[in-house]
């Protein structure tokens, strides 16, 4: 016999909300949270796939995985960012998942960190982000696509205290590609960490869906 929880948002909210901030541990319950079907495309629909990123930080020729921390942040923001009216945004893990789940566009981008002030900048408290990158591209029954939206904002606020120092510059490309493999759009962007753990890379994210909207003639779906 299965048992479903339905939370308000409201109560959800105020369960989570008082953990960002701390020195803890995300970690994804053993039930109660479910990935949707992916599901037949309906008409009218365009369905986007988002590669993760490929990011290169001043860590990442001794450590390839310096960067896995915010290319997880940046493609769940991507996700909840690029959708819109008549638009589904999955992730993908290539081109050839891309086309196996009938997605009419590849998202596909990079993320490059510079060191602009000093080696270890302030002391930065710790966050460990266990699960909680999944929470972003999951969906818990009875509580919508907001939840995930919010979670994602909050672990790419979390990743970035962490990752970003003071006067860091973090570069954005991305490109947009058609299933002829045409560029429907494309941007290149920059921003700088004003102090520790300053979020560049959240305005750039914003700024590039908005230039795929305009591309793809599309408004925004309402958070």
């Amino acid at each position: 016999m299965k048992f479903t929880i339905a939370l308000s948002f409201s109560a959800l909210f105020a369960l989570v909300m008082p953990c960002f901030g701390q020195n803890l541990t995300l970690s994804l319950p053993a039930a109660g949270i479910e990935k949707p079907g992916l599901g037949q495309k309906q008409p009218g629909v365009v369905r986007i796939g988002v590669l993760k990123p490929k990011v290169t930080t001043p860590d990442t020729k001794n450590n390839p995985e310096a960067g896995s921390g915010i290319a997880d942040a940046v493609s769940n923001s991507l996700v909840e960012s690029l959708k819109g009216a008549n638009i589904e945004v999955i992730a993908v893990t290539d081109a050839s998942d891309a086309q196996a789940k009938s997605c009419d566009y590849t998202f596909v981008s990079n993320v490059v960190q510079k060191r602009g002030g000093g080696m270890f900048g302030g002391m930065m408290g710790k966050m460990v982000l266990m699960g909680a990158i999944s929470v972003a591209g999951a969906m818990v029954p009875g509580i919508g696509g907001m939840v995930a939206s919010t979670i994602a904002s909050q672990v790419m606020s979390q990743t970035m205290m962490k990752e970003a120092k003071a006067k860091d510059e973090f570069a954005f490309d991305y490109k947009l590609i058609g299933g002829d493999n045409s560029i429907r759009a494309s941007g290149a962007t920059k921003g700088k960490s004003e102090k520790d753990g300053d979020d560049a890379l959240s305005p750039q994210i914003q700024k590039a869906s908005a230039n795929v909207m305009t591309a793809l003639g599309k408004k925004p779906a309402a958070q």
